[in-house]
């Protein structure tokens, strides 16, 4: 694997909305999301869980349903939301 050609320091990375998603979905589900590593991972091992997540943080407007939220989520492209 190669090295990224650039890594912001802690202070940048901690003030995106990627960050504050993480910090947010720890406290909600009690398992660290330390890091775009861990949330790839938990993303990928609960994809309907995750884009709920998504919904809520992202405080969208409308009616979110019932689960399941993702259907096909193993076919991409192919999912239904």
């Amino acid at each position: 694997m190669t090295e990224p050609l650039w890594t912001p320091d802690e202070r940048r990375s901690s003030a995106t909305t990627l960050s504050a998603f993480c910090t947010w979905l720890s406290s909600r589900i009690g398992t660290p999301i330390a890091d775009y590593g861990a949330l790839h991972r938990w993303s990928v091992a609960d994809p309907a869980a995750f884009w709920s997540a998504v919904w809520d943080f992202s405080q969208v407007a409308g009616d979110k349903g019932e689960p399941p939220y993702l259907i096909d989520a193993d076919k991409m492209p192919g999912a239904q939301f």
